[in-house]
């Protein structure tokens, strides 16, 4: 898209969104490092959109626009800006901790566990049974 009098349509049941002109050179880069904040990379962006189709790509492009024109009005940032050295370390760990607690859980619910519970489960009614009886 290029050109002021682009229109883009957020949804079809919304109304148009008016279309900020296409950028002739290459967009400025944030003064954040990648590493720290992510949604400053236009690569990313792009990247994403490759793989999304011309309807798909058009309402991400308008959010993403919309996003960075709040963003900036109120003056808010990412969350990792203006995070000093301890701080960012306690991010990385918290994340770090998360995705170890993802690949123990992907780890003990396997094909074979999740067959197991099935099975024991189906079989409730007959342990439930067997301890009434006991007791």
């Amino acid at each position: 898209l290029s050109g002021s009098d682009d229109i883009i349509m957020a949804s079809p049941a919304k109304t148009p969104l008016k279309a900020t002109p296409a950028p002739t050179t290459a967009s400025p880069r944030s003064t954040l490092s990648a590493k720290a904040s992510v949604m400053a990379s236009d690569d990313l962006l792009l990247g994403v959109l490759r793989h999304c189709d011309m309807a798909t790509a058009i309402n991400c492009r308008a959010v993403n626009r919309q996003w960075r024109r709040v963003v900036g009005e109120t003056g808010m940032e990412p969350l990792e800006a203006g995070k000093k050295g301890e701080e960012i370390d306690r991010g990385v760990q918290s994340q770090k901790l998360l995705e170890t607690t993802l690949e123990r859980t992907k780890n003990i619910y396997t094909a074979e566990h999740c067959a197991f519970i099935g099975t024991h489960l189906s079989r409730q009614e007959s342990v439930n049974e067997e301890m009434r009886q006991t007791l």
